[in-house]
């Protein structure tokens, strides 16, 4: 989980969706505390992390993927575990389809 910023804008996590181990890029999908009730959403609570904390249960928005590059990423929060990482790249993929 990535926590980021642009020029004072406001600060929002999103969740790793992809790394292809470049200096520049990342791809990331958006995690929200608001309900959503589409049938992308993926509820996140602390027992989802392998690392870090959450303040409060989160919706990860696998169908919100984005990328910015690496230097904006001021820093990682957490760490979910990998079957949900799993769900949420499921959900992705399927967006596609």
């Amino acid at each position: 989980m990535e926590n980021e910023g642009f020029n004072g804008a406001e600060l929002s996590e999103s969740v790793l969706a992809r790394d292809w181990n470049s200096p520049a890029d990342l791809i990331l999908c958006q995690i929200t505390s608001r309900a959503h009730s589409d049938a992308y959403s993926i509820p996140l609570d602390r027992t989802d992390l392998e690392r870090g904390q959450l303040g409060q249960p989160c919706f990860i928005r696998p169908q919100r993927l984005f990328t910015v590059e690496h230097h904006i990423i001021l820093s990682s929060i957490g760490k979910v575990q990998a079957a949900k990482l799993d769900e949420v790249l499921k959900k992705a993929r399927a967006f596609f389809d």
